[in-house]
């Protein structure tokens, strides 16, 4: 509970609310998206993540009207990642996006640097990873 708070003072946004309104309003393919985890995330990090999040959510704890649909999200993304299998498998095919990604904007600031143009930011490059998972 103290990391919990520990958290929700270090970010502003890791609120009910905004946790909330997160996952009910996004559809998520990856339970590290869920989860708000990189895909090298230890065991020991998810099940903290998770118990954070669920403590928030849950609906014993949560009156939202739909916080018993926000919990089975981040529960299903638990189970999943939990799996060992599936955890192997979401991290290769993430450094397979990654590795695509890296590609593309190497041969992208090629293109750029022959016609005297600026090399791309950094700043995308992990929503561009998870748009090619």
């Amino acid at each position: 509970m103290s990391e919990m708070k520990k958290l929700s003072s270090d970010n502003s946004k890791f609120t009910q609310e905004n946790q909330l309104d997160r996952l009910l309003n996004n559809d998520y393919v990856n339970p590290y998206d869920v989860l708000e985890l990189g895909y090298e995330a230890t065991e020991v990090e998810i099940k903290k993540k998770f118990k954070m999040l669920s403590i928030m959510i849950h609906p014993d704890k949560c009156k939202h009207e739909r916080a018993s649909d926000a919990f089975h999200t981040v529960e299903q993304a638990y189970k999943t990642l939990m799996d060992v299998d599936k955890r192997r498998m979401f991290q290769r095919v993430m450094r397979e996006a990654r590795d695509r990604v890296e590609v593309a904007r190497r041969k992208e600031n090629i293109r750029r640097a022959a016609k005297g143009l600026e090399e791309l930011t950094s700043d995308n490059m992990n929503m561009e990873i998870r748009e090619t998972c």
